[in-house]
C-alpha cells in the first residue's frame, strides 16, 4: 500500500498580467521577470528576425544587450543596447567562435532565424525542392551551434524557427 501521508511540492501556476500594444493583444507583462539578459538574434534582417529584434529592444531592462547577427546591418535605427555583428554563418565553427570571443559575446538566449535560399546555378531561379536547401541550412546551424562551446558562450536556451518559404506564382490564362 502506498504511503499517502507524504506531501510533494507541486509547482503552482504563476499568474501574469496581459496587455495590448497596438494590433497585438494578450501579451504577457514580464516586468517582474528577470533583467539584464543578453540575446543573439540571427537572421536579424529577415521578417521574423527583424520583428523579434524590435520586440526585444523595446525592453532594455530585461534585454540589456542584444546582438544582431547578419552579414549586413539591420535596416533602421536601433537603440544603443542593440549591437550588429557582421557574421557569415557559412564560415567554420572556429572562425565563428573567434568572432564571438573577440566581441565578448556571452548570450543567455539565442533566437535562430538565419536562412539561406538556394538558387539554380544556371538560371538563378530559387530552388524549393532541392537537397541543397536542407544541406546548406543544416550546415549553417551546425557551424553556429558548434562554435558556441568553442567560444565558451553557451546560452541557457536556443530557440529555432525553421520552415519553408514559399512563393506562389499566378499565371494569366487566355
Amino acid at each position: 500500500m502506498a504511503d499517502d501521508s507524504r506531501t510533494t511540492d507541486l509547482a503552482l501556476p504563476t499568474k501574469h498580467s496581459i496587455y495590448s500594444n497596438g494590433i497585438y493583444h494578450g501579451l504577457p507583462d514580464l516586468s517582474h521577470g528577470p533583467s539584464g539578459l543578453t540575446a543573439i538574434v540571427t537572421g536579424s534582417n529577415g521578417i521574423s528576425g527583424s520583428h523579434l529584434l524590435r520586440v526585444l529592444s523595446q525592453n532594455p531592462i530585461r534585454w540589456s544587450k542584444i546582438y544582431a547577427f547578419s552579414r549586413r546591418p539591420p535596416s533602421g535605427k536601433w537603440p544603443s543596447h542593440v549591437e550588429h555583428i557582421a557574421l557569415d554563418l557559412t564560415c567554420s565553427p572556429h572562425d565563428i567562435a573567434e568572432i564571438l570571443r573577440s566581441q565578448g559575446v556571452k548570450p543567455d538566449y539565442v533566437f535562430w532565424f538565419a536562412y539561406i535560399l538556394v538558387t539554380d546555378p544556371t538560371s538563378g531561379a530559387l530552388q524549393w525542392h532541392d537537397h541543397r536547401l536542407v544541406d546548406t541550412n543544416t550546415d549553417i546551424l551546425s557551424n553556429f551551434l558548434s562554435a558556441l562551446p568553442l567560444a565558451n558562450a553557451l546560452p541557457k536556451r536556443v530557440v529555432i524557427q525553421y520552415g519553408g518559404k514559399w512563393c506562389v506564382e499566378v499565371f494569366n490564362k487566355p
